[in-house]
């Protein structure tokens, strides 16, 4: 197995510290790196413990390629044919569509992409705005769905370059994704040439409404589910999880939370690295980075409390301890709960729950 890229590539004398933990080739943490050097350090171990290891060859200015060889074990085959969790009734979506989605976040663009097609739609992913700018110049899109934060270039950021630009998208709708809720964000959003939004956590339902809206020329706002409570807020919403489950296959379900648990892992290996650097800045996108996949999948208390952060975090430059260890506890103990929810029994089993709540 191998990854290839074509990035700024990997001087020789750094080729071996890049498997340490904390170790990027830029020391400085900055918005644009957007990393702690643990993705290396991880897979390293991972290989490691599965009997092999990650060979590299790279070039500066040319990219880099990660390998592995690794033998396995097939699994023994189930008796148990796949099954569907209960289905939605179908919204009416356009015609197919060919929609730029620029999203940073792995479990936000795993189910947006999922929607989209699903609705047989054509999707394209941008990692960033840079990216999304630089797409939206190259190619005709029908639609472009945007995220707000994104690292390198924001989603406002992007938008208005977009707007300002020669490309061929200087007109085409965009819809902000978001899970920024305060007062005024409408009018910035529009500001900057945005035509609606759909906030955070994305349902099917709501975005192919907005696709339809948007497509016909008639711009509208939708609006997701508002989240609220206190820190004493259940860790996983059962009515909040019982929604995200019932529109979607099992099998889907089962990749949503195999990401997010993953996700989850990743931010307390990030967070670690910024409490030891004390960057408020990096805190309060960390905890706005958790806002979405936690109020899609339910996670009620992780997302409280990461909107509670990163409010704090907007109003101080003195970095929050306090916070980054409730923050740290919430996180593992969340990523603990979904952690539980690896088949299609405990799927159905708090689905069940969610509609006795209700």
């Amino acid at each position: 197995m191998g990854v290839r890229d074509t990035g700024i590539g990997i001087p020789k004398d750094k080729q071996e510290i890049i498997f340490n933990r904390f170790q990027t080739l830029d020391p400085s943490y900055t918005r644009r790196s957007d990393g702690t050097g643990l993705g290396l350090a991880i897979c390293d171990k991972i290989v490691r413990a599965m009997g092999s290891e990650i060979e590299l060859e790279s070039k500066v200015g040319e990219g880099s390629f990660f390998y592995f060889d690794i033998g396995l074990d097939l699994a023994a085959e189930t008796s148990c044919p796949p099954q569907k969790v209960q289905q939605p009734p179908a919204t009416t979506s356009p015609a197919r569509l060919n929609v730029l989605v620029a999203e940073d976040n792995p479990t936000n663009v795993y189910v947006v992409t999922e929607f989209l097609v699903d609705a047989e739609h054509i999707v394209h992913h941008a990692a960033n705005g840079r990216i999304a700018v630089e797409m939206a110049q190259a190619e005709k899109y029908d639609i472009i769905l945007m995220d707000i934060s994104m690292p390198e270039m924001d989603g406002l950021q992007a938008t208005s370059a977009i707007r300002s630009g020669e490309g061929p998208n200087r007109d085409t709708p965009i819809i902000a994704l978001t899970a920024h809720t305060v007062s005024g964000d409408e009018k910035k959003f529009r500001g900057v040439g945005m035509t609606g939004y759909v906030s955070k956590p994305i349902r099917r339902d709501l975005l192919l409404q907005a696709l339809t809206s948007q497509t016909t020329a008639t711009p509208a706002i939708q609006r997701g589910a508002e989240v609220s409570g206190a820190s004493s807020s259940p860790v996983l919403d059962l009515q909040d999880f019982k929604a995200f489950a019932v529109e979607r296959k099992i099998e889907r379900v089962l990749k949503t939370i195999e990401i997010f648990t993953a996700e989850l892992r990743a931010k307390v290996a990030q967070l670690d690295a910024i409490s030891e650097i004390h960057d408020t800045r990096a805190l309060q996108d960390l905890a706005h980075s958790m806002i979405g996949s936690g109020c899609l999948l339910g996670a009620k208390q992780l997302v409280v409390i990461s909107r509670s952060i990163e409010e704090n975090c907007a109003d101080s430059f003195e970095f929050p301890h306090d916070d980054a260890r409730v923050l740290r506890h919430t996180l593992e103990k969340t990523s603990d709960k979904y952690a539980e929810i690896r088949t299609q029994a405990a799927v159905t089993s708090y689905i069940a729950d969610g509609e006795r709540a209700a």
